[in-house]
């Protein structure tokens, strides 16, 4: 909350930011004309209720400029980068039940890491998608994920499983692949 915060403000102070009530309410006034539709109607809206304040004013703007509208960028939200995946075993027993435990390196700019989604395509290349598995790796932008895949492989042959993380803005990590032989 606080990065969307200095966000916003560094957006606002690159067009005029703590300048006076006029800079500020005709820097919004001029983002409104450059609006079009219900987010102009919106934006006029903005400025009547500003009612001439600048830093109400100067928030407006920021609002827009956060958004990629009028002058500003966009605030950016970065995906998961996930490495280093080991597990074991690498071998398992047709039909019987085996963890096979996992663990790779993550890291996360935004630390706002929400999940990891895990399938596992068969010998016969049709692919089957567990569940997501939430995390509670809250806030944390670098560390290590441990899991246990409990599995029962019906026929012999390579199975591939793929991890990915995903985060709460939902952009997704790339993935990390292992290969477990059944025999």
């Amino acid at each position: 909350m606080k990065k969307w915060f200095a966000m916003v403000v560094l957006a606002a102070s690159a067009c005029g930011g703590g300048g006076s009530t006029t800079d500020n309410c005709s820097s919004l006034e001029t983002c409104c004309t450059s609006l079009s539709g219900t987010d102009q109607t919106t934006c006029k809206a903005s400025v009547t209720s500003a009612n001439n304040v600048a830093t109400a004013c100067m928030q407006a703007l920021a609002g827009y400029q956060t958004a990629g509208q009028c002058g500003g960028t966009a605030a950016i939200n970065h995906s998961p980068v996930i490495s280093a995946l080991t597990f074991s075993p690498t071998t398992v027993t047709v039909g019987q039940s085996s963890m096979v435990m996992a663990s790779f390196m993550f890291s996360d700019i935004d630390g706002d890491v929400k999940e990891s989604h895990t399938s596992l395509t068969t010998p016969s290349g049709d692919t089957q998608m567990f569940d997501p598995t939430p995390l509670s790796a809250s806030g944390a932008k670098t560390g290590t994920i441990s899991a246990t895949l409990t599995l029962t492989l019906p026929t012999a042959g390579k199975y591939v499983f793929v991890i990915t993380l995903v985060d709460e803005a939902g952009n997704e990590s790339n993935a990390v692949t292992g290969t477990l032989t059944a025999q």
